[in-house]
């Protein structure tokens, strides 16, 4: 009972107390009985005031379910936007829990996971049991566990106020005072009116995917003239069984939810083989007087479609709407069938993976890595994944490594190949001898039309000294990388993508360009310049030991032994230099220039062409080999070509004449 209530009720005990004392005394009740039942009185009426104004006080921090109480802290800045079932997970899911908590008829759980002050982010059996009884306590029909717009919109409504005692007392009484006063704008006297329905153009054409949600497959308006009219019901016809592609339908006033219904063969009447009805009944919908509505139907999918699901045509049939105008009397709308919307369905959405070399790979060059640690990594490739039409979450990962041009890997220099997002590793294998490393049981989340770069990173021991890698996604079937998109789906590519080379040393030079430059001249004082100085300068970093770069130079296509090679390039034609030259202020021994360890040294190359008498062109200078040993000596010393160390030593190309 109401505590004003109980109020009124005692102190009307109180004066029946004392209004029937004579009798009282008159049947011999003492004077110490009734002052005794007095105080007893006066003792509720106080007991009662204390609560109300307990009720009336805001709930202190940390109040149970039930008590007057705000928003909860687990719904700050969460708005219901998405459907929520069993297996559903996130912060949404933990608001839920927390404002089914704030009723006792509909919480969650009394203890434990899922109870006030525990909830959680997972959506249950407990969380749907408790949403039933949500959904029946606010007449949400189905009430069947699942958060629906209907129901969506009923918790976002929740989440503006708070639900005290006296806001739910001011919300009812709002609430009548609106019905009141729509029920005095509806139901006039004497205002007839008309109601019609039309077609409208959009949506056209819609494609509904199996899985997909609250899709708006067809819209009509609803027109009032003459008079409001309340609509009591709409019927939507389909000419298929419904229930056999679809789980929902709903209405939609703009972007607020009508009604939605589960559709089933308890909620879809056949009328003949091409027309099955929906009934949407207890609308609360009003068309005002001389205006209209545009009402959007949108469905749900079911996961899986069976066969005959192709087409489907939603419709509102002749007399399909029903309502009432201000004198009280029946309007149908239309006269006759609606001609709807024909829409059609589609196979589940895929997901669609695809790899590639990341543009920031590696580029081929030598790493030097420690010669005294037990093990030491080196970034081999770089490859990108993207998922186009859906979420994809990476699953597994297959590699094939090669060691110096061959198939086959030797264990004691490739200790371990690892994959890593950024500078988190997702998972490390050991290779087989084949070189083969699957890594598998990934949860490598990608995101709809963007793409994820991953690392390939090995793991090697001093033994792989002077030996190269090159990192592939491994082809064929059931190979390359695979995952699974938000639909479940199996989604892979199997193509094979190759790094570049890495050349691993522990000792080696680190060769890089510094500036290259043309200078032109015309030395035979015709039109025309037809001689060019070609210059390259080059730094070399010493890594691992003192490093020596080979001092004579050559003038060839190929790279010499033990020189630095230089040459000329017309177009895509190999043409002789006139002259080379190198000189670097590092120290000169018998065989080389000395770069002392952890040093740098700076190289100038000079090459000059005379093209008089030659073939007119585009010319540029590039060194083809470099020669270095970690002794002054020739002996074992290697040389690198411009295939993939000495690649950026070239220069410009520059026009010139022939006379």
């Amino acid at each position: 009972m109401n505590i004003r209530k109980k109020i009124v009720a005692t102190i009307i005990g109180l004066s029946m107390v004392m209004t029937m004392a004579p009798v009282a005394m008159a049947e011999e009740v003492t004077v110490e009985e009734l002052e005794a039942k007095i105080k007893e009185l006066m003792a509720t009426i106080a007991e009662l005031k204390a609560q109300i104004a307990a009720l009336t006080a805001a709930a202190p921090a940390g109040a149970p379910a039930g008590a007057p109480a705000g928003i909860p802290a687990a719904c700050t800045g969460i708005t219901f936007t998405v459907n929520l079932s069993v297996g559903s997970t996130g912060n949404d899911v933990k608001c839920l829990q927390a404002l089914l908590n704030q009723s006792a008829d509909t919480q969650v759980a009394a203890s434990g996971p899922g109870s006030p002050g525990n909830e959680t982010t997972y959506f249950g059996p407990l969380t749907k049991a408790a949403v039933v009884k949500f959904q029946t306590k606010n007449a949400i029909s189905p009430a069947a566990g699942f958060v629906g717009p209907l129901t969506r919109a009923k918790l976002n409504e929740l989440l503006t106020t708070a639900p005290t005692e006296k806001a739910e007392e001011t919300k009812e009484e709002a609430k009548e005072e609106e019905e009141a006063k729509e029920e005095e704008k509806v139901i006039t006297p004497g205002e007839e009116g008309i109601l019609d329905a039309k077609d409208e153009a959009l949506p056209t054409g819609v494609k509904l995917y199996a899985g997909e949600t609250e899709k708006a497959v067809m819209a009509f308006k609803v027109e009032a003239k003459d008079s409001s009219i309340k609509i009591a019901r709409i019927d939507l016809k389909f000419n298929t069984k419904p229930y056999r592609c679809l789980t929902y339908a709903s209405l939609y006033d703009g972007t607020n939810p009508i009604k939605g219904i589960s559709l089933s063969k308890e909620t879809v009447t056949a009328r003949s083989t091409s027309d099955y009805r929906v009934r949407f009944t207890d609308l609360g919908l009003t068309v005002d007087k001389d205006s209209s509505k545009i009402i959007t139907v949108k469905v749900s999918a079911v996961p899986v479609y069976p066969t005959g699901c192709g087409s489907i045509t939603a419709s509102i049939p002749a007399l399909g709407i029903r309502g009432v105008d201000g004198a009280g009397l029946q309007q149908y709308a239309p006269a006759g069938s609606l001609t709807g919307k024909a829409f059609t369905t589609g196979s589940t959405v895929s997901g669609v993976l695809k790899t590639s070399v990341a543009a920031d790979t590696p580029k081929s060059g030598a790493v030097v890595i420690s010669s005294t640690a037990a093990q030491s990594e080196v970034e081999l490739a770089r490859f990108g994944v993207k998922a186009e039409n859906l979420d994809i979450t990476v699953k597994d990962f297959h590699l094939d490594i090669d060691e110096d041009g061959n198939d086959n890997i030797t264990a004691t220099k490739l200790l371990a190949v690892g994959l890593y997002d950024g500078e988190t590793l997702l998972g490390s294998v050991t290779p087989d001898a084949n070189g083969y490393a699957s890594i598998t049981d990934l949860q490598v989340a990608v995101s709809k039309d963007a793409t994820k770069t991953l690392s390939v990173k090995g793991t090697f021991s001093s033994d792989a000294a002077n030996s190269s890698y090159v990192a592939k996604i491994r082809s064929g079937s059931g190979n390359g990388v695979r995952g699974e998109d938000a639909n479940e789906n199996i989604v892979s590519d199997e193509t094979s993508r190759v790094g570049n080379e890495i050349h691993i040393y522990t000792a080696a030079p680190i060769i890089v360009l510094e500036s290259a430059s043309v200078a032109v001249s015309n030395s035979t004082g015709t039109a025309g310049n037809e001689t060019g100085e070609f210059t390259i300068k080059f730094k070399v970093t010493a890594k691992g030991s003192d490093i020596y770069i080979a001092k004579t130079t050559a003038a060839s296509a190929s790279p010499v032994v033990d020189k630095v090679t230089v040459y000329m390039k017309r177009g895509e034609d190999n043409v002789a230099p006139t002259t080379q030259t190198m000189t670097s202020a590092a120290t000169a021994g018998s065989w080389g220039f000395k770069v002392a360890q952890d040093t740098t040294e700076t190289f100038t190359v000079k090459v000059t062409l005379n093209n008089a008498g030659g073939t007119a062109g585009y010319f540029r200078a590039r060194i083809v080999g470099i020669s270095w040993n970690k002794e002054d000596s020739s002996t074992d010393a290697v040389t690198w070509s411009d295939t993939w160390a000495v690649g950026t030593l070239i220069t410009d190309s520059v026009y010139l004449t022939n006379d």
